[in-house]
């Protein structure tokens, strides 16, 4: 039988309550793999101008500010316009070559390799106490199942390798349902590394033919949680056949996306870290758990005030535009448009209207704080010197001054929706 009974004991092996994290701090115990990359940046490229927009939108690391706790803590030396690694600096990025090495090695802003790196938990946080009793909160139905999968990858074509799902009764998980899935004939060291699941581990496990029926038993016409389930795990699953279209779907992503927690980003980790969640890395028991965990604690940080949308607005082309995708992969990013663009599958407004359904911001003006600048065919009659657009003349200032922002058109624009979309991790 993969369905099992839940006691405490095997609970609190997988997952337990830490300090939340202080993102103000520097914790020894509660290193991320982010500070890590940072302090190797920040030792490496001495320039204090130039920082890569990719560690906040992956590593969930704002480097100017962690600088600045380096710097407090004695791992940084600040000297005229850039930093200096100090021997204590030194040894702790010895003690964690492997994560440099890693995030050299997956080089490109869209690589999947890093984003998965980055939600490698590398803590040795104590437990201060279990999580197992909590009550549920108002957010969770009394009755339903928690649902989570590993893979081979990010792609519609990688293999499961690990399906889990927890039955949560009144606030406690009464049983779950755990297993390893045969079918990947290699599995790449990277995500050996990250899970901890090999080929030797997969040989005499169940396919997914296999544990088919007693996994959608398992599971009934119950309402379903998970983090990003709508985007990765639900299609994952209905795309080999175990369809859950009787059944509720709750994604506690959205959910946490309303609450003020305090993290830069709204990926599973990042908010585990800011509650104070401590789990197994990248298995799909200890996140199903850590999932229902999240939905019992997140209430406790104030909700975001809902944004106000102006009344009386005009008709616009936007009208007849549909678009219903409204995952946050944008997230915490800023857009700039200029011109009119027609060389991509949408147009300007179109475009302005993706990118702030997808959680990010369209601005009116270029500042080292915007990661895109989308730019089409000027047709104006008033460009500045009668070529370039305001915007374009500020860009290339930007860059003369060292400020990495990432140009492109109507065409780049799909390309960077599609990437994000396919390997965003949340």
């Amino acid at each position: 039988m993969i369905i099992k009974e839940t006691n405490k004991s095997d609970f609190d092996q997988t997952i337990t309550l830490i300090d939340p994290k202080n993102k103000n701090q520097f914790n020894l115990n509660q290193l991320t793999t982010g500070e890590i990359v940072a302090l190797w940046w920040s030792s490496h490229h001495k320039s204090t101008s130039y920082i890569p927009k990719y560690f906040k939108q992956i590593y969930a690391i704002d480097i100017s500010k962690q600088r600045k706790t380096f710097e407090k803590f004695g791992y940084l030396e600040e000297s005229d316009d850039h930093y200096n690694i100090t021997e204590k600096g030194q040894d702790l990025l010895n003690s964690y070559n492997w994560i440099v090495q890693e995030h050299r090695d997956n080089t490109g802003m869209f690589n999947s390799g890093r984003r998965l790196l980055s939600q490698k938990d590398i803590s040795n946080s104590p437990s201060i106490g279990s999580g197992f009793n909590f009550p549920n909160s108002d957010i969770l139905p009394n009755d339903f199942i928690s649902l989570d999968i590993e893979t081979t990858g990010l792609e519609s074509s990688d293999t499961i390798i690990q399906l889990s799902a927890t039955h949560v009764l009144n606030g406690i998980e009464v049983n779950y349902f755990d297993t390893n899935v045969h079918g990947a004939t290699t599995i790449s060291t990277f995500i050996k590394n990250l899970t901890n699941i090999t080929e030797e581990d997969l040989s005499n496990a169940p396919t997914l033919e296999q544990i088919r029926s007693e996994f959608t038993k398992f599971v009934g016409t119950l309402p379903i949680i998970g983090w990003n389930i709508k985007r990765f795990d639900i299609p994952f699953l209905s795309s080999r056949g175990i369809n859950f279209f009787n059944n509720d779907i709750i994604d506690l992503l959205y959910i946490a996306r309303r609450y003020n927690h305090g993290g830069i980003n709204n990926t599973l980790t990042t908010v585990k870290r800011m509650l104070g969640i401590k789990s197994l890395a990248h298995n799909s028991l200890a996140d199903a758990r850590a999932t229902v965990l999240v939905g019992k604690l997140i209430s406790n940080f104030k909700q975001k005030a809902p944004s106000k949308k102006a009344s009386g607005s005009r008709p616009t082309s936007l009208d007849t535009f549909k678009y219903d995708d409204d995952s946050p992969i944008f997230e915490g990013l800023r857009f700039v448009f200029t011109g009119s663009i027609k060389d991509g599958t949408y147009n300007r407004k179109q475009m302005e209207y993706i990118v702030k359904k997808h959680g990010g911001m369209v601005t009116g003006s270029l500042s080292k704080n915007v990661n895109y600048f989308i730019q089409g065919i000027q047709t104006s009659i008033n460009l500045t010197d009668g070529k370039h657009s305001s915007k374009e003349l500020k860009f290339q200032e930007l860059q003369k001054n060292g400020v990495d922002i990432y140009k492109t058109d109507g065409r780049g624009f799909d390309k960077l929706l599609a990437d994000y979309k396919r390997t965003a991790l949340f």
